[in-house]
């Protein structure tokens, strides 16, 4: 193309070198004015300027200046881009070949590198193939060695339902991971441990038909919470915990919801209300409690007026119960009322807001470079699309399979193979990304708008994403210091015969 503008058509052959009078063209210089240069703001006329001359033209052949090239050239230049200056040798990269062996190479480093440093498939299939290990980790005698058994088991639970479902089926467990929340003679971090264990075993919504129901045991971790006085960092564990019981309830045969019930009967809502008047225990799921459980038992009582399940309740846990049912009637009057609640617990609002962001990018960009409405609305929607699709694929379907096969290792090789094969999986986006560039220049900037006002959303609605737990650790830290210099001892509670 540069040989026709400067040879007005006294082309040489293909093989031909460009040399130029001036400081050659830098691929720095090309990177950073790309986006201009694509789209007419910086064309040929500003290249022509340089006056390269081609060998084996004669001397004395009229050069084309910047005022005579043709507009067809000019549109050629802005249409091609990248293509046009790479034919002559501008940009070199590194073959496919080159780039497909070093990345296979570095995804088998990192899965190397983490089968060495995670353990925690290992210990999980331990504590699987034999339950034992796990009442002998729950009764160390050493608070040291405790405080590391209940980190091993922490991670173990994080990743694996089984252990969660493990946890939850032998009443020992619960118990005895309760009982440490609030043993006086524990350090802050073993309670923080079992606090966090026992919130994320209560997290798996099949087994509280068996935790709530049939062993009581929300009465007893409504007993700690208001007897023993435990530290701020286990209130907020074990409330939420509450809370996972009553958002993931579900009506039986009849359409009475016997969770909801219970838990309104053990008096919930007046718990979980005390801590949301609180600055640090407030959270957003305590309030979505509270109106599930007080709306499941007004409905209940006003058409079950013989039923005397819920005759102990106050005449004042009565009149919190209708305010928050009142407050669930008036959320539900909106059409959006499902679909935004669906929308929200399953992270899809997400997408939305970084379509949105890439329509507002993508418009004003092409707004401010001054093209033609036609343009204006084709980039907008294009970098709308991308910004959609994007994060679809990264954080919806890549990060979800993620988690879900690394709940089905079991083994460090098994890791291994997952974060190796995760990795090579990103291949394609190295040729992929080039073409969406093209498709739609302005789609890292439609991101950071989406993503901006996502986490703006999440901040105005007090959401629990944004909450930040070393608040209450730095506390309860106060708290074990204290505690430090009263001297006091600690017994681990007594170990339960096994049932035969």
């Amino acid at each position: 193309m540069l040989r026709m503008v400067c040879g007005r058509g006294l082309l040489p052959s293909n093989n031909v070198r460009i040399q130029s009078t001036q400081t050659p063209f830098s691929y720095t210089s090309l990177i950073n004015n790309y986006s201009r240069f694509a789209y007419g703001k910086v064309g040929v006329r500003q290249y022509a300027a340089k006056r390269p001359t081609v060998v084996g033209t004669p001397l004395n052949a009229p050069r084309a200046g910047p005022a005579t090239i043709p507009r067809h050239i000019k549109l050629k230049a802005t249409r091609e881009g990248f293509k046009s200056i790479k034919k002559v040798g501008q940009i070199e990269g590194p073959s496919v070949t080159v780039v497909l062996i070093g990345w296979v190479i570095m995804s088998l480093t990192a899965g190397a590198m983490s089968m060495s440093m995670d353990t925690d498939p290992d210990q999980t299939a331990l504590l699987l193939a034999r339950p034992e290990r796990l009442r002998n980790k729950l009764l160390s005698k050493s608070l040291d060695l405790l405080e590391r058994e209940l980190k091993i088991i922490m991670s173990c639970t994080e990743y694996s339902d089984d252990v969660k479902r493990l946890l939850l089926q032998d009443e020992f467990y619960a118990d005895t991971l309760l009982t440490y929340c609030t043993h006086p003679g524990v350090n802050v971090e073993i309670r923080n441990y079992a606090a966090h264990i026992l919130e994320v075993a209560c997290r798996l919504p099949e087994m509280h038909q068996t935790v709530v129901l049939e062993r009581g045991f929300h009465l007893k971790i409504i007993e700690a919470l208001t007897e023993k006085d435990p530290s701020l960092y286990v209130k907020k564990q074990l409330a939420t915990a509450l809370c996972n019981f009553a958002i993931h309830s579900q009506p039986n045969d009849e359409g009475i919801n016997d969770i909801a019930l219970a838990l309104g009967q053990a008096g919930v809502v007046k718990l979980l209300d005390l801590y949301h008047d609180n600055t640090y225990l407030r959270r957003r799921s305590q309030e979505t409690a509270m109106e599930r459980v007080s709306a499941t038992c007004v409905a209940y009582a006003e058409t079950k007026t013989e039923d005397v399940r819920l005759a102990g309740l106050t005449e004042a846990e009565w009149a919190q119960m209708h305010k928050y049912a009142a407050l669930d009637a008036k959320a539900r009057q909106s059409f959006m009322y499902e679909f935004k609640s669906s929308l929200v617990e399953s992270g899809v609002l997400m997408y939305f807001h970084t379509a949105a962001g890439g329509l507002v990018w993508g418009v004003a960009e092409s707004i401010r470079a001054k093209k033609p409405w036609k343009e204006v609305a084709k980039y907008g929607l294009r970098t709308s699309l991308v910004t959609c699709l994007v994060p679809i694929y990264f954080v919806g379907a890549s990060v979800t399979i993620y988690n879900y096969a690394r709940k089905q290792c079991e083994d460090s090789f098994d890791i291994m193979v997952l974060n190796s094969s995760a990795m090579m999986t990103l291949i394609p986006w190295y040729f992929i990304l080039p073409k969406v560039e093209r498709f739609s220049p302005f789609w890292i900037g439609g991101h950071v708008v989406g993503f901006v006002s996502f986490f703006c959303y999440l901040l105005y609605t007090n959401a629990d994403n944004l909450q930040n737990d070393n608040n209450l650790k730095y506390r309860d830290d106060q708290y074990r210091r204290w505690k430090a210099r009263q001297g006091m001892s600690f017994q681990v509670p007594a170990q339960p015969k096994a049932d035969n």
